[in-house]
């Protein structure tokens, strides 16, 4: 996840953050295997998969990597 990546699938989060925003954003994908070293990175990885990056955004963001 580079820094334009991260900003233009998610402002302001953090590539950790997008990176699981994206996995939960796949509509097949039912369990996530994870594993973290804190519980603070547990919570964080909890909260992004609640919120996935919305399919719109996401369309755009494949179109735009795909056209480069």
């Amino acid at each position: 996840m580079t820094p334009e990546l991260v900003n233009l699938l998610a402002p302001g989060s953090t590539p950790h953050a997008t990176a699981f925003q994206v996995i939960g954003a796949c509509p097949a994908l039912d369990v996530v295997l994870t594993s973290t070293s804190t519980r603070q990175h547990w919570d964080d990885a909890r909260a992004a998969l609640a919120e996935p990056i919305p399919d719109k955004r996401l369309r755009t963001v494949l179109d735009v990597l795909s056209a480069g």
